[in-house]
């Protein structure tokens, strides 16, 4: 454990909403943490209702902890603020008619000047928005007639971001109309299969290869020894096959993710 929330309210029944607003402005960087379940969690109807149990994961997340496959109001908030972080970093004040990619999703959005702040159109949907937030900042802080909403926000390369709230997660990009469509026609990227090959874990020293072509193991043998950080790392077969081809010999110095040797 890294870190624990502890919320206080005055009555039981508005502790639910103080915790799901201190939960959501939660940031870590830099190790695999659990904060956007926990954040989802507050927002589950067992949670509301006070009514927890050993059985709450089960009962809430059936299917397990995956991002919502449909639209929700937590992406509505997120559309909002893809669309101010864009027009801030544009430093534009006239009209723009723009296309927000929600992991993949299009979704076509009109933006103009307003009051101080700017009218989102999108969906038969008008919402005033207005915000004070830098490209420095982490948390991006809008205004509505709601009130006051908050998305965790990270800039990645291709005029993306990484945008948080409730804790759905999810990759944005904002983009011309024109540009959004050209992008939606490129094929996706097809990884390569790996499923045969043994890969290096991390930069080091093949110190030896304890496998011959040809020859038959069984999961769990010894099949190459990689120094790195003045250990010895033993890489094992994960399950039964035949050494096809040796890619690396003893003395090779290895990038992460090399491959060393390849199952027939």
């Amino acid at each position: 454990m890294i870190a624990k929330l502890c919320a206080f309210a005055p009555t039981a029944t508005s502790h639910p909403a103080v915790a799901r607003g201190a939960g959501w402005i939660l940031r870590f960087r830099g190790t695999p943490q659990t904060s956007p379940f926990s954040a989802r969690s507050r927002t589950a109807s067992g949670f509301r209702r006070g009514a927890l149990s050993t059985d709450f994961i089960a009962q809430e997340f059936p299917h397990g902890f995956a991002p919502p496959a449909g639209f929700t109001d937590a992406d509505r908030v997120i559309l909002v603020a893809a669309a101010l972080a864009e027009r801030r970093l544009a430093a534009s004040h006239g009209t723009a008619q723009l296309c927000v990619l929600i992991d993949g999703k299009p979704h076509d959005v009109t933006v103009r000047p307003e009051n101080g702040g700017y009218a989102i159109e999108s969906g038969g949907e008008t919402r005033i928005a207005a915000t004070d937030w830098r490209p420095s900042d982490r948390l991006l802080r809008f205004r509505t007639e709601n009130g006051v909403a908050t998305v965790q926000i990270e800039r990645l390369p291709g005029n993306a971001f990484r945008l948080t709230h409730a804790g759905v997660v999810r990759r944005v990009q904002v983009l011309p109309p024109r540009a959004a469509t050209l992008l939606q026609m490129i094929p996706p990227k097809i990884a390569a299969d790996t499923s045969r090959s043994v890969l290096s874990p991390m930069p080091g020293l093949l110190s030896a290869l304890v496998v011959e072509e040809g020859q038959e193991v069984k999961a769990g043998e010894a099949l190459a020894i990689v120094e790195a950080m003045k250990m010895e790392n033993v890489l094992r077969a994960e399950r039964d096959g035949t050494i096809a081809k040796l890619c690396a010999k003893p003395g090779d110095s290895l990038a992460v993710d090399q491959v060393i040797l390849e199952f027939a």
